[in-house]
């Protein structure tokens, strides 16, 4: 499986389970996919505006690209800039763009360079403002060799490989990554970055790290607030050859965005479930649509903060608006790419029956 573009983004890669449900219309995208694509466009725009000179993403200081009279709220802390600058490669990743090309290429391309500013003898990627915490370089990591695969840049194996090199020398012994380097035990959150970051790199040959250790470990390492939800850890299960029945199940209601008393969302929450879910036929198409519609509506809509998303989320204090913006991105390109995926299929079933009937394809 791929990681941070799995099954349901990859045209070719489509599972027989995909193949037996049903199939839109052929034809032009459909409102939700418009919608979606629309508020991709939007958001890595402003993405792009709050990338600083050398590469990075701020997540406290990212407001220095705003005109003086209209600066945009929802800072997050300082410690956090490898950590958002991280997520928002992956969105632009699962958006479609690589290092080769797409319409955030420049600023993956700027990204990678400055994270290898920060690659030291080790091989490890460290923010000095980080210090020794695990979640940020294994964040690294993966967008490194995820940006490196999928650009088939063979230039960045090796700075991919000695990242996970590092990563994996902040192992446990019992397989599981601490919170920081200076801990002694399991972190939730730690593990399953890592985690993710390895199998990323098992499949794109840069590291060869055996993770099938982790459904045991996951449910009983520690997970202080704000807590991985339960899609997050149940996605763990699935990459790590998990073949039993998770210990819970992927709740399928509805989110809400959050609201004046309705309590905090969670992103991460979200995104995982999103990937779950479209394999219920009975829930996807009103998963999506909810989703899409759900986010579009709360995308800023104009002035500095246009195309991104307020941090009103449990992880909003920490990556600020760069990273409730990066990660709202990464969901709607998953549900998008589902939608051109199943409308390829739609369009070339249409073909195939078109021929058979003797009228020429499209």
């Amino acid at each position: 499986m791929h990681v941070l573009l799995p099954p349901l983004l990859l045209l070719a890669a489509a599972t027989a389970q995909d193949r037996l449900r049903p199939e839109p219309p052929a034809g032009q995208p459909d409102a939700t996919e418009a919608a979606a694509t629309a508020a991709i466009d939007r958001g890595l725009a402003w993405l792009a505006r709050h990338q600083d000179e050398d590469g990075r993403w701020s997540a406290a200081l990212f407001v220095r690209h705003d005109p003086a009279g209209d600066v945009c709220q929802g800072t997050g802390k300082p410690d956090q800039d490898l950590a958002v600058t991280s997520f928002a490669m992956l969105a632009g990743l699962a958006a479609g763009s690589t290092l080769r090309g797409g319409p955030f290429r420049e600023p993956l391309r700027r990204a990678v360079e400055w994270m290898r500013s920060l690659q030291g003898e080790s091989g490890g990627i460290t923010d000095p403002a980080a210090g020794d915490l695990v979640v940020p370089q294994a964040l690294a990591a993966f967008a490194l060799t995820e940006a490196t695969g999928l650009s088939n840049q063979q230039v960045l194996m090796p700075v991919a490989g000695r990242a996970m090199a590092a990563l994996v020398a902040r192992r446990l012994p019992d397989g599981s990554w601490p919170r920081s380097a200076r801990d002694g035990e399991g972190d939730r959150e730690a593990t399953f970055w890592a985690g993710i970051a390895a199998a990323s790199a098992r499949t794109f040959n840069v590291a060869a790290v055996d993770v099938r250790v982790l459904p045991e470990l996951m449910p009983e390492l520690a997970n202080p607030a704000p807590a991985l939800p339960d899609a997050a850890v149940a996605f763990v299960l699935e990459f790590s050859g998990f073949t039993g029945r998770p210990p819970f199940d992927v709740a399928a209601d509805l989110p809400r965005w959050p609201e004046a008393g309705s309590g905090p969302a969670d992103p991460l929450d979200w995104l995982y479930r999103t990937w779950f879910l479209r394999s219920n036929g009975d829930v996807w198409p009103k998963w999506s649509e909810h989703v899409v519609a759900m986010l579009a509506n709360a995308q800023r809509p104009g002035g500095a903060a246009e195309g991104s998303w307020d941090p009103v989320d449990v992880r909003g204090k920490q990556g600020g608006r760069v990273q409730s913006t990066a990660l709202h991105l990464t969901t709607l390109a998953w549900i998008r790419n589902d939608l051109r995926m199943r409308r390829s299929w739609s369009e070339r079933r249409a073909n195939r029956e078109a021929v058979r009937e003797g009228q020429p394809g499209h």
